[in-house]
């Protein structure tokens, strides 16, 4: 199945969001953002934490087509576990057209406000 271009490209020093601002409470992936290649800078920061032993474990994946028949891959290592309220600067390189955040959220109750923002570089 081919895919089609999204007229949402980011080219170099355009801001890139992954994820804005919010509450979190499962598992899951944002949605992809077609950065064509290049290298990404992002800020993690999580505002808030809440829950019993709350974690918050985010990867970055990338794909040339969005996953469709080229799986996602993560890039580099997984940030930072997160516990509590924290900030951590990452820059990716090796980045293919697309790039989104997996994360994983644990503990009873949790519940994370967090986000993942940065540029194209």
């Amino acid at each position: 199945m081919p895919y089609e271009m999204s007229n949402h490209r980011r080219s170099r020093g355009q801001a890139v969001t992954l994820k804005s601002s919010g509450v979190t409470t499962t598992t899951g992936t944002t949605t992809a953002v077609e950065v064509d290649g290049a290298t990404i800078r992002l800020k993690f920061d999580v505002t808030a934490a809440s829950g019993t032993s709350p974690t918050l474990n985010v990867t970055l994946q990338t794909s040339s087509d969005n996953g469709v028949s080229d799986s996602w891959r993560t890039l580099g290592s997984a940030l930072t576990q997160a516990t509590g309220v924290t900030s951590q600067y990452v820059s990716f390189g090796g980045v293919d057209r697309f790039v989104r955040a997996s994360y994983t959220i644990g503990g009873t109750t949790p519940s994370f406000t967090w986000s993942l923002i940065g540029e194209v570089r």
